[in-house]
């Protein structure tokens, strides 16, 4: 429901009835299903698989294809190391996971050409240039998701931990609420009032966060 798709999907469908066994089934409990079970399997099994050197000690460890310093802070490095040895023993399974890449970048970009198009409607367009024409918005939109894609470049840039990514991205996922329950449940409060909320709430996000500790 926090998602820039959703909200579009929702203003721009004639019902929206179809979306709550779908949102609820298919997004809440099947996908959250798949999020936590293959994650814990792949957390769990890499331990018999070389990455944990006390297992490797202990003769826990069924095979050591994978190297031992992931357990020793090198966690970012698990994936990439699954993906090498997927890519050299199951060369199927793995143009299927490079087809599950493809679609998941089509997905992001997705994403990105919607946010840039709400941004410029309704902060741009109602705010600032209330007469803009079809072109120029969208040249906005692009102009927008540059500055979107360079902001990524630029975090991406710096020597940060991917758990401190997804915190953050989430922190700033969740000031997205007050704007839905506004829409859902409290008609009494005002665009000003939400729009500034936030504000404040991504500047102290900015401030608080581990992210923004490393930046100030």
């Amino acid at each position: 429901q926090l998602s820039p798709n959703f909200s579009s999907f929702t203003f721009s469908s004639k019902s929206i009835s179809a979306f709550a066994p779908q949102q609820t089934w298919i997004c809440a409990a099947v996908l959250g299903f798949i999020l936590l079970f293959f994650t814990i399997m792949l957390g769990v099994g890499s331990n018999v698989l070389g990455a944990n050197p006390l297992f490797n000690k202990s003769g826990f460890n069924i095979s050591n294809v994978l190297p031992d310093n992931i357990g020793n802070g090198m966690e970012f490095v698990l994936i990439p190391n699954l993906i090498n040895i997927i890519s050299l023993a199951a060369p199927l399974f793995f143009g299927l996971m490079v087809f599950c890449a493809l679609a998941s970048l089509t997905s992001s970009g997705i994403i990105l050409l919607t946010t840039g198009n709400i941004v410029t409607k309704d902060i741009i367009k109602k705010n600032f240039l209330k007469q803009i024409s079809d072109k120029s918005q969208i040249s906005y939109s692009r102009l927008v998701m540059l500055m979107i894609f360079i902001f990524s470049l630029i975090i991406s840039s710096f020597n940060i931990s991917i758990m401190t990514l997804l915190s953050f991205s989430l922190s700033f996922s969740c000031q997205m609420i007050v704007p839905l329950a506004a829409l859902c449940y409290f008609p009494n409060f005002t665009r000003a009032s939400i729009f500034i909320g936030l504000i404040i709430g991504f500047i102290t996000i900015i401030l608080t966060s581990a992210l923004g500790q490393f930046w100030f």
